[in-house]
């Protein structure tokens, strides 16, 4: 369970501290935007966690999924899929204002395991 937050957590500053320092600008921090809600308590085995908000607000964001509808399973461990599309979500909310990606299509990118990543 610690490893699961701490690489999630670990992933989020590594992302924020590659970005140059016009990353911070309001504008593009706008794009962040709550994109879909979570009922309190729908994540069953963080309910009583003090990490519970963060997994919530994680959520809402569109940057993490649970396994479930009703679990978010934090001692699994994260997989290198699962910290690629994390990382492409910070990028394409922080571009664009959605993290929504169509199965099969990467712009700009060729290899196939990246894809396959994604689409985790």
């Amino acid at each position: 369970m610690k490893k699961r937050v701490l690489s999630l957590l670990l992933i989020v500053v590594l992302a924020l501290t590659i970005l140059p320092s016009y990353a911070f600008a309001a504008s593009s921090l706008s794009n962040f935007t709550k994109a879909k809600t979570n009922t309190a308590g729908q994540f069953t085995d963080v309910s009583d966690q003090w990490f519970a908000p963060n997994v919530q607000s994680a959520y809402e964001y569109g940057l993490v999924d649970g396994t479930s509808p009703n679990t978010f399973s934090p001692s699994k461990n994260l997989t290198i899929a699962e910290a690629i599309k994390l990382a492409a979500c910070l990028n394409s909310i922080y571009d664009t204002g959605s993290a929504s990606f169509t199965k099969g299509t990467t712009p700009g990118i060729s290899h196939m395991w990246i894809t396959r990543c994604l689409m985790a």
